[in-house]
């Protein structure tokens, strides 16, 4: 599953320190410019959101990662409101999926 993992919003990721991890510029052309970095960490955020997804217990993490940030809702209210979970929820299974992803990410940047 593939998804345009923030597209919308590009500039929100043109500082981002990920952008000269090891992880993106390993994976990058050599004079990769900023816009194609963008796209492969996009690229890495979702499939590494994906693998939460391919787990029936970490299922609806996977769910609230993409509502946030894959397929955005208007808002995280309606997100909640949409898979059927109270907020308190939704924010508990964000935060957790959040630090999934980061974890991934973290164990092939130094792995």
């Amino acid at each position: 599953m593939h998804y345009a993992c923030m597209y919308k919003r590009p500039a929100q990721l043109r500082d981002n320190p990920l952008l000269r991890s090891r992880l993106v510029v390993d994976a990058c052309q050599h004079g990769a410019d900023t816009a194609d970095r963008i796209e492969v960490l996009c690229t890495m955020l979702a499939d590494a959101a994906g693998t939460l997804d391919a787990s029936p217990r970490e299922r609806k993490l996977f769910k609230a990662v993409e509502k946030t940030y894959l397929k955005p809702a208007p808002s995280q209210e309606l997100a909640a409101e949409q898979l059927g979970v109270p907020y308190s929820s939704f924010r508990r299974h964000l935060t957790v999926g959040v630090e999934a992803i980061a974890e991934a990410l973290w164990h092939k940047e130094v792995g």
